[in-house]
C-alpha cells in the first residue's frame, strides 16, 4: 500500500512538472491580456477623436453665424434668419442641428463699436463606447466678432 501511494505521488509530481513545463496555449494567454488593453486603448481613442471633432464642427458652425451677423447690414439685422444660417451651416443631420439654443446679443453703441455674439448651448456631444467619457457631454460654444462699419 505504501508502495502504490509513493507512485502516485510520484505520477502526480511527474504530471505537474510537465504542466508547468508545457508552453502550449501560452501565446493565446498573452494575446488575450494585451489585446483588452489594446482594445480600451483604440476606443478611448475614437471617443476623444468623434468629441474633439463634433466640438469642433460646433465651433464652427456658431464662427460662421457669427461671421454672417457680423457682415449683414443693421438695416436686414435679424436675429432669427442668423440663428437659422448659424443652424445650417452645422454639417449634419436636421435632427442634429434643431438641438440646443442659439442665442445672438448685441453690444456696443450702433454705428461705433457694435459686437455681434452668437453662442449654441446646450448641444449633446455623446460618447460611442463610455470607455472615456462615461456619461454625455453637453456643450456651449460662443463666437464674438465686431461688426463691419459701412
Amino acid at each position: 500500500m505504501a508502495m502504490a501511494l509513493t507512485r502516485s505521488r510520484a505520477g502526480a509530481r511527474a504530471l505537474a512538472n510537465a504542466f508547468a513545463r508545457d508552453e502550449r496555449g501560452a501565446t493565446m494567454v498573452e494575446f488575450s491580456i494585451v489585446s483588452m488593453v489594446v482594445f480600451v486603448l483604440m476606443f478611448g481613442a475614437m471617443d476623444w477623436s468623434r468629441y474633439f471633432y463634433n466640438r469642433a464642427r460646433l465651433a464652427n458652425a456658431v464662427r460662421r453665424g457669427a461671421l454672417y451677423a457680423a457682415t449683414v447690414p443693421s438695416v436686414d439685422f435679424d436675429s432669427a434668419t442668423i440663428v437659422t444660417k448659424t443652424r445650417a451651416s452645422l454639417l449634419g443631420s436636421a435632427t442634429e442641428q434643431a438641438q440646443g439654443t442659439v442665442a445672438v446679443t448685441m453690444t456696443g453703441a450702433e454705428g461705433t463699436d457694435e459686437r455681434v455674439q452668437v453662442i449654441w448651448s446646450g448641444f449633446p456631444l455623446t460618447a460611442a463606447t463610455k470607455l472615456v467619457m462615461k456619461a454625455n457631454k453637453v456643450d456651449s460654444v460662443t463666437a464674438e466678432f465686431r461688426r463691419e462699419q459701412p
